[in-house]
Parts: C-alpha cells; structure tokens; sequence
C-alpha cells in the first residue's frame, strides 16, 4: 500500500519544474492527514456494529476457524467468497473483532485514492486529478464507507484501478496495461454486486478504441487481452452461477423495485411509473440523509458550495472531446440507476452509489476549475481569486470532516437491533465466559443477533420472553449457577419489578446511546 502511494507521489513530483521541498512536505503530510482520518478510533466510528458488519465478519472468521479448499461459491448474502477473504486476512493480523474487520475496508479506501489520481491525470490536468482525488480523500461519504466493515469500498478500488490501467493502454498502446485492466476487472467482479456495471462502463471506451481505423490488428488483440484475462479469472465464479443460477440474480430479485418483495417491503401503492418517479424523486433528495442505517446520517449529504460547483462541472463536460463525455456521463447515469431500480430500503441508499461516488468529485474538481477561468473574464486581482477557490475547497473539506467525525455520530440513524447490540456487548463485553445474558427484547432484538453473535462469541444467549405471555417472566427457567444478566426493552420496563423481587441484590443498569436516549435496561446479578 505504502508502495502504491509513493509511486504516485513520486510520479507527481518528478513531472514538475524546479521541485521544492514544500511540495513534497505538503503531500508527505495529506498521506498522514489521509491515514489519520480512514484509521483513527476504527472500533468506535461509526459507533454502532450494523448486523451486516458483523456478518460480514462472521463469514471471514469461519474461514479462520474452518479452512477450505475452494473459494468459489458464495457465502452471506449471496456474495462471493472470495469477497470475504480480506477480511479474513486482516482479523487473523490483527484481532477478531471490529477494528479488525474494518481495518480491510481502511486499507481499500485509502489504496483507492493513488490509483483514482493516477485515473485522472491520464485524462485531464494534473491540478484536476489532484484536487478531485483530495476531495474524494475528505468526503464525509467516501470516508463512511471505508470504515465500514462491508465490502462496498472494495468494488470501487477494483473498478478505478481497472480504470486506471485501461486508459493507459488505450494512450500508451502497451499491452501490460490491457493485461492488468483486465485482472482487475475480473477480481472486481468477486467483490460487492454494484460492480456489474463494470463490464458496460469498460465497454464504452473500448468501443470508441476499435472504431480508429489505424492499426486494427493491434487493437483487436489489446481488446482480447482484457477480455480474456477478466474471463480467466472470473470463469470459476460463472461455472458456478451456472450450476446455481438462482444465486446469481438472488439478491436483485429480492431489492429490484418492481419485483413483488420490494413492493410489499416499501409499501408503494403505485403504479410501475409512478413507482419509478418516486424512486427518482428520492434519489436526488440529498437532504434526507442516508437510508443504508450502516451509514445512516439523516443530515445533508453533500454542501451547497459542492453542489454549485456540481453544476458547474456537469457543464464543463459537456464541452469535453466526445469519448471522454459519453463515458463519464453513462458512468454517472448508470451508477444513479443503481439507487433508482433498487428499494430496500428506500433511496438513498449510500452503498449502492459506491461505485459513483467518485465521479462526484470528478465533477466538482472540474467546476472549481472551470469557474476559477470564469473569474479571469472579471478584472479581478489574481490574490482575490485565488481566495475565492481555496475559501471554496476548505468550504467543502471542513464540511464533510464535521460530517463524519462530529456530526454523524449524533446524527446517525442505525437499525434498533444493531443500536441495541452494541450497547449491550460494548457493557458486557469483559463479563466471565460462563456469563449466560437472557434477552426480554423481542420483537426488537433477538439472540442470535448478527452483532451478538460477532461481538460476544464466548456468551451464552438465551431468549426468556414467549408469545403466549409476554407480561409474564419465567422464573423457573433462569440458571442460577452462572453469572447472569438480562436485556429487557424499555416497553417492558414492568419485568425489572419482578426481576428485583427474586434478586433482591440485582443491579440495573440503563443503556444510553450517544443521542442520550434509552436503548435498554440491564439487570446484573451481583
């Protein structure tokens, strides 16, 4: 990784005039600023496990605990294998807990950032491809994303580095280039589902490649190098799906908006067309936060001097040469279809924009500089321009790091189980292996939680509420001989009543959460 960033540094700096000491300083310190922000405090931002997460991590530790021979098939959720292996590397490094989950997601977004400038230096200026890499770097969104223990981030580094090694075969013609696009794009295609668009977006430019009349030979083969290099590495995975080809479009089927679950799941009344004109509408309300709940901040996603600046990017492309406008355009369409067709939950669902998040940036890099030439029009002294634009770049940079480390974490909305979890286990969590913890919490919080399951292995979780009568607490079915404590809800506040009654020397306790509200009460036998 280290290597990775030193190269482009390196690159970066060898390609200017009369190199200063300064330069070198500023980028050694955004490297550190970087590393800082997608690797402090890991374990508690976000401050909420989401079950996903620990599904997630759950799948890497049975790798570790259960070795196999063969990596192809899919595990949780219907994702590839070979998805959750870094994960499995980083918790056997490191420890089997949520740090080291999340540290895998760390590391892709931050190894994302090297090749996403490199990308862009092969298709625009260098200040373009700099600005919009260090805008992607301190996006309150992007940084979310890559201290979540999921694999969302992992497709995106796939899809930019393929990216990468594309547009330089297609400038330099040399056929490494090709090659390695085309690793990328197969081991890509293991990672999380929103990098099945790759195989389109990779086809536009090499469409464009083969209409140039010179030296076609040539051009077909560099166009099969890719192709077959990503069918190599993918075929195991395709021999797969079709020996199980219900696992394939499992997943699509249970969130596409028209199919009969996402309807009963978001309760539209509508019809199939108004049904996609509220899946749009919802789509570029970015005033109501992310719905993921892993996410989950219910604040602006993006500021208003991003979104001026937005605006003026989308028209800067438009003034670009022909093959770089389609692709960045049907980039952006296809990535924002993404969050339109799919309903669970509802738009906007963060993760599913993963593998456009950068193009955002791409595109206000691009205003900045294209109203940075407007100001020139006006007879403006160069200082107050120069104020203007980096006023605007620290505008946007302080925007989201408030966003992420200050904001969010009070302004985050998790699901009720995943809150109650952590909580939970985060009190409990140095309590004696032999503890046993019964659970008052249904239909809120179940035993077999995900993050119970991940965060508290060695625990014993017992569920003591029964449908027949919840007001009523079965006695007789507590085990006396351990250390014991119960999680009851707050709708069921009336059970501490009897609990105290029978263990008059009890202890409870109320969980709050970060938005000083009551998760849950537990009561401790001492």
């Amino acid at each position: 990784m280290l290597v990775i960033i030193n190269l482009s540094i390196m690159d970066y700096l060898l390609h200017q005039k009369n190199i200063k000491v300064y330069k070198f300083l500023f980028l050694l310190g955004l490297i550190v600023f970087i590393f800082f922000l997608y690797f402090y405090k890991l374990d508690s931002i976000p401050n909420v496990v989401h079950g996903d997460e620990a599904e997630t991590a759950l799948q890497a530790i049975e790798f570790l605990k259960n070795p196999v021979d063969n990596l192809i098939g899919i595990g949780w959720a219907d994702l590839p294998l070979l998805s959750f292996v870094p994960r499995a590397i980083t918790m056997k490094l490191f420890a089997q807990n949520i740090a080291g989950d999340r540290i895998g997601s760390a590391i892709f977004g931050v190894i994302t950032l090297p090749f996403f400038y490199l990308f862009l230096k092969s298709m625009f200026e260098e200040k373009v491809a700099l600005l919009a890499t260090i805008l992607l770097a301190t996006s309150h969104l992007w940084i979310a994303l890559s201290r979540l223990g999921i694999s969302y981030v992992q497709a995106t580094f796939f899809l930019i580095a393929c990216f990468y090694f594309l547009f330089h075969g297609l400038k330099t013609e040399k056929k490494l280039s090709f090659v390695l696009s085309g690793v990328f794009a197969g081991f890509g295609l293991y990672s999380y589902y929103a990098i099945r668009i790759l195989p389109l977006l990779v086809a536009i430019p090499l469409v464009f490649y083969l209409v140039n009349k010179e030296g076609v030979k040539k051009r077909i083969l560099n166009v099969l190098l890719i192709l077959l290099m990503s069918f190599l590495i993918y075929l195991p995975q395709i021999l797969f799906f079709i020996n199980h080809p219900n696992t394939f479009l499992n997943r699509t089927e249970t969130v596409y908006i028209f199919s009969k679950p996402a309807k009963e799941w978001t309760n539209y009344n509508e019809n199939d067309l108004g049904l996609f004109v509220e899946q749009t509408r919802k789509t570029f309300d970015i005033f109501s936060g992310d719905n993921s709940a892993q996410y989950g901040y219910k604040g602006q996603l993006i500021d208003w001097v991003s979104i001026f600046f937005l605006i003026f990017g989308l028209f800067a492309v438009l003034r670009l040469k022909t093959k770089i406008k389609v692709f960045l355009f049907l980039w952006f369409i296809i990535s924002l279809l993404g969050q339109i067709l799919t309903s669970i939950p509802s738009p906007i669902f963060l993760p599913r924009f993963v593998i456009g998040l950068p193009l955002l940036y791409i595109f206000i890099s691009l205003g900045i500089f294209k109203f940075s030439k407007l100001l020139n029009l006006f007879p403006f002294k160069k200082y107050v321009e120069s104020i203007l634009i980096f006023s605007s770049i620290a505008a946007i940079i302080l925007f989201n790091l408030n966003a992420c480390f200050f904001l969010s974490p009070k302004n985050s909305i998790a699901d009720i189980g995943s809150r109650i979890s952590t909580e939970v286990s985060n009190y409990i969590i140095n309590e004696s292996k032999n503890s046993i913890v019964y659970f008052y919490t249904i239909p809120y919080l179940y035993p077999d939680y995900p993050t119970l399951r991940f965060l508290l292995p060695n625990i014993d979780k017992k569920n003591l509420m029964f449908a027949k009568d919840k007001n009523h607490i079965v006695i007789s079915l507590i085990d006396r001989t351990k250390p014991t404590m119960f999680v009851i809800y707050p709708e069921y506040s009336f059970i501490l009543e009897k609990l105290a009654e029978e263990f008059p020397n009890g202890k409870t306790v109320s969980l709050i959460n970060v938005n000083k509200q009551l998760e849950s009460y537990l009561f401790k036998i001492n």
